[in-house]
């Protein structure tokens, strides 16, 4: 999945317009990114898969981002 992908699924399950589900993932990253450069941590439920996901560093999220081409 890529970003236009992701994109999409955030239309299909929200309802949001593609500006608005753009502007929401880019919230979405932008916040992880300060709670990781604060030092804190990320707890996401099945935002990948069915299990849970802890984002303790900024290489996860980088991982993340390049998985999804964000």
């Amino acid at each position: 999945m890529n970003k236009k992908e992701l994109v999409g699924a955030i239309v299909d399950k929200t309802g949001f317009t593609k500006k608005d589900s753009e502007v929401a993932l880019k919230a979405i990253v932008e916040s992880i990114e300060e709670e990781l450069v604060k030092g804190g941590s990320v707890k996401l439920i099945g935002f990948i898969t069915s299990d849970v996901i802890y984002i303790t560093s900024g290489i996860f999220l980088l991982e993340i981002m390049i998985k999804y081409k964000l």
